[in-house]
């Protein structure tokens, strides 16, 4: 064992810094891309830390730590790329829209690495401190990690800033912590503290490490492997693969549909979408669930009721569903003024003796929602002024006046909008001031064209939140397929019940 440390090292030693540095960023990646290859952050955390504390000068240092920290988020960002063709966009030219996205991608990858600037600084100077064979290097790595990983979603969200954003860290594509939770250990874990305290726990495991192997302490190395091994092994035998609890509860159908970016651009396409949603409701009411969630932005009350407000569009629905316990929970456009629109969502049923709640998203997509105002610059440089004034949807979207708060009623599910799931702390948000009896989750992915590593990230993300907080999140999908995520942190995709074109209805108990 110790020939072969040795081996290793000369030849780490003999590799160029810049070969180091993209290894290094690989390694820390490719886990999001193949989760089969997730077991590779260990190598490239302690070869990070390792190469970190034995660099000489500050600058090698900054410019290490940002280059492998943006190959990492350039990878766990690489669905990006399933964006193409930019149809949504009306550009002609695919050469252009592949510049688009090229400079997204880059450009996000790289305000994502700067997070490794700050713990590369951090280790440095605390390595010149004090020797860094010290055991304080555990609890200083864990925790300087974590403050980078929270310092990349901060930045980024300043580098992403636009008419439609506000500075906050929600960003959290590439935490490792989502490595560690692709395990069932990982998800155990994930019940004491979210990917936070999975990424605390990952990189304290990797430093320690790092320790025993410069203390020339082998016998604890592999005794730390064996420790770790084992508890993978244990967890995956032992989680529970039964989710339910066989005591009915709730009732929820949710209805997926296929609707492209397309879909409301032509007289054809919006009576496509009118008829399949209408479908999919009676469908789905003549089921009579307790809950019937639409994917986000389906537009079902304003298209299948049309009307001068939406009192008027529900008032409509209720007179023709009277008898419907059903609280179903719809999301559509609301145009606050001229320039500015809001996604809004509402939870109503046909009865009249019910309530009905309107809530308004907070956190929209850059690019999507709203344009950053770096892509505006871009955009205006390149001759695309034009576009930027005729665009329709994208850009003049906002944070909405309507809040989920603690004035709400037992039964009303938590709203978490599509974007809002890659929060850490989204779903504790929700629950923050009130009880709720689960967390409703409409997505779209419109302007995707099945972006696997997409899904397979936000799967974890999610996971990751329903075991953290003790609660049910169900989605419904646009061009993606709704899901049931339980507290104890399995996946279960339900039951067909109906389908039509462009739409089925999949049935979750709980």
């Amino acid at each position: 064992m110790k020939y072969h440390f040795s081996v290793v090292k000369k030849l780490w030693i003999l590799l160029p810094a810049i070969l180091k540095w993209i290894t290094i960023g690989s390694m820390l990646g490719i886990g999001f891309v193949y989760p089969m290859f997730w077991w590779f952050v260990i190598f490239g955390i302690v070869l990070f830390l390792h190469t970190i504390l034995n660099t000489k000068k500050i600058q090698q240092a900054i410019w290490g730590g940002f280059m492998a920290w943006s190959i990492k988020s350039l990878f766990a960002i690489s669905f990006f790329w399933s964006a193409l063709p930019l149809e949504w966009l009306n550009i002609d030219n695919w050469w252009q829209e592949f510049g688009l996205v090229l400079f997204g991608w880059l450009w996000s990858g790289f305000s994502l690495g700067v997070g490794g600037i700050v713990i590369a600084v951090i280790l440095f100077y605390i390595n010149k401190s004090y020797p860094h064979s010290s055991i304080y290097l555990v609890i200083i790595s864990s925790v300087s990690w974590l403050l980078g990983e929270c310092f990349s979603s901060l930045f980024y969200s300043v580098t992403t800033s636009g008419p439609g954003s506000f500075i906050q860290g929600y960003f959290s594509f590439g935490y490792v912590g989502y490595l560690l939770g692709i395990t069932k250990l990982g998800l155990f874990f994930a019940s004491l503290g979210g990917v936070y305290l999975l990424t605390l726990l990952l990189v304290s495991f990797c430093a320690g490490l790092l320790f025993f192997n410069e203390k020339k302490n082998f016998k604890s190395v592999i005794f730390l492997l064996g420790v770790f091994l084992m508890a993978l092994s244990l967890a995956t035998i032992i989680y529970p693969k039964d989710f339910n609890n066989h005591e009915k509860k709730v009732v929820v159908n949710v209805i997926n549909t296929t609707f492209g970016s397309r879909s409301l651009d032509s007289l054809e396409a919006l009576n496509f979408r009118k008829v399949a949603l209408n479908q999919a409701v009676e469908a789905s009411l003549k089921l009579n669930p307790d809950y019937l969630l639409l994917p986000e932005d389906s537009r079902f009350l304003i298209s299948l009721y049309p009307s001068n407000s939406l009192n008027q569009s529900l008032a409509k629905f209720k007179f023709q569903h009277s008898d419907s316990k059903t609280k179903l929970i719809d999301s559509f456009r609301v145009e606050l003024s001229e320039n500015q629109a809001v996604v809004r969502a509402g939870l109503f049923s046909g009865q009249y003796n019910t309530s009905t709640y309107y809530f308004d998203k907070q956190y929209l997509v850059p690019g999507g929602e709203y344009i950053p105002y770096i892509f505006i610059l871009l955009l205006k440089i390149t001759g695309f002024s034009e576009l930027i004034a005729t665009q329709k949807v994208v850009g003049n979207y906002q944070p909405g006046p309507l809040f989920q708060s603690g004035e709400i009623t037992a039964d009303v599910p938590g709203i978490l909008f599509c974007f809002e799931s890659i929060r850490p702390g989204g779903v504790r948000f929700l629950k923050k001031d009130r009880n709720i009896p689960f967390v409703a989750h409409p997505i779209s992915h419109a302007s995707f064209h099945n972006p696997k590593i997409l899904w397979q990230q936000l799967d974890v993300m999610l996971q990751i939140q329903a075991r953290f907080q003790g609660v049910s999140i169900v989605s419904a999908g646009n061009m993606a397929s709704g899901k049931l995520y339980l507290p104890n942190g399995q996946i279960d995709n339900g039951r067909l019940v109906a389908n039509g074109a462009g739409w089925n209805i999949i049935k979750f108990e709980f």
